[in-house]
């Protein structure tokens, strides 16, 4: 991970989720960064333990994170992020059989284990996760897991359907299906 090349609006190089994707929205816009952004999309599906949680903070040259950001699940953008460049016209041959069941895990990540009361919405797990960091009434301080954001669960219920799309272009209809169900 360390010599893949990728675009991060910080000086001291984190990949963050959402930032991750706003970022490419303006390279494709711009008409370059398509290698950066893949390699942002190989690195968050690198850094995924095996339950399906990818860390909403990504520093390649690091091992292991601990403590707030690392704790909490990526956004639900990675997805999207794929699917925006094929909207661009620019092709996902990159993508392995071993990423694009990663995308599917972290997706399936958010729905078993950040449905916390199995209603049907995601929490965010505090205030700086869902971006509203000084927001620690309306979201929580780090761990408190109670917000079910309508943002979230909006952000989410976009990051299923991205899925559907690649999955169709993968041909997976049991992959379709699934996540149609959802």
């Amino acid at each position: 991970n360390t010599k893949m090349q990728y675009f991060s609006g910080y000086q001291y190089n984190t990949l963050y989720d959402w930032d991750f994707f706003f970022e490419s929205k303006v390279l494709l816009h711009l008409g370059i960064g398509y290698e950066q952004i893949v390699n942002g999309i190989k690195i968050f599906l690198a850094n995924q333990e095996s339950d399906g949680f990818i860390a909403r903070l990504s520093i390649p040259t690091m091992d292991k994170l601990s403590g707030g950001d690392s704790c909490e699940h990526c956004k639900p953008f990675l997805t999207q992020t794929l699917m925006m460049l094929v909207a661009n016209g620019k092709s996902v041959d990159w993508l392995t059989e071993d990423e694009y069941e990663r995308l599917k895990k972290y997706i399936i990540y958010w729905i078993e284990k950040e449905d916390r009361d199995k209603n049907g919405l995601c929490i965010w797990r505090s205030a700086p996760h869902s971006g509203m960091d000084n927001q620690h009434v309306r979201c929580g301080w780090w761990g408190d897991c109670f917000c079910e954001g309508a943002d979230l669960n909006s952000y989410l219920y976009m990051e299923i359907n991205a899925f559907i799309q690649l999955a169709e272009l993968w041909q997976q209809e049991d992959d379709v299906k699934l996540f149609r169900s959802y």
